[in-house]
């Protein structure tokens, strides 16, 4: 399988100059994890199938959510929905191209330790034609017929915060542990919920330091 054949398209975008607030409202508006970054401003909700389209960068909930923490001083004085994107987004995203193959993909997102790749032409070629994520990929191999069990894939290690702790303490232990997801726990260290990086990434925080 190509992925061209399970990739998602239109690629929504957003200028680099406009604030956190407005991708999230994306985000949650079109149910997706990641925004492709543009330089040009845009007087209207834009996608890949726009017309003069030059991508320099990625921003996703996982930026979002981690980067806030490290964001210059200046900013942090302001509220989070007003910082521009281009203080949060990763620059030189990772593309692949749509004749790669599924196993392909897979693979650069393992190795880069990312969860989407923009499918752009050829390798010169900045104008996106869809996007692949690690949800396209499981949507498209639960199709397969498979054997496997939970156990066999399941992960035993995971990371637990304090329902006390603050956000920046689960901001820490997700990056310093590569994970995106907590497990909270209460004084009897017995589980009483979940944090992840989209409810970090989605919450109308003024904070990052809260």
């Amino acid at each position: 399988m190509k992925v061209k054949d399970i990739m998602s398209s239109p690629v929504y975008l957003i200028a680099s100059n406009e604030p956190i607030s407005r991708a999230r409202n994306l985000m949650l508006k079109h149910g997706i994890s990641r925004l492709v970054v543009i330089e040009k401003d845009m007087t209207k909700e834009a996608t890949s199938r726009s017309p003069e389209v030059i991508s320099v960068g990625v921003v996703t909930k996982t930026d979002i959510s981690e980067r806030l923490d490290q964001a210059e001083p200046k900013w942090r004085r302001r509220p989070i929905g007003n910082i521009p994107i281009s203080v949060v987004m990763s620059s030189d995203a990772v593309t692949i191209y749509p004749d790669a193959t599924t196993k392909q993909a897979a693979e650069i997102l393992l190795e880069n330790n990312i969860s989407g790749l923009p499918v752009v032409r050829i390798k010169t070629d900045r104008n996106l034609i869809g996007i692949i994520t690690k949800l396209d990929l499981i949507r498209y191999y639960s199709t397969l017929d498979d054997t496997t069990i939970v156990d066999d894939i399941m992960e035993q290690f995971f990371v637990t915060v304090h329902r006390h702790h603050s956000i920046s303490h689960v901001i820490h232990e997700m990056k310093s542990n590569e994970v995106d997801k907590t497990v909270v726990v209460d004084d009897s260290n017995q589980p009483v919920g979940t944090i992840t990086r989209t409810d970090l990434a989605m919450n109308k925080m003024t904070n990052p330091k809260g």
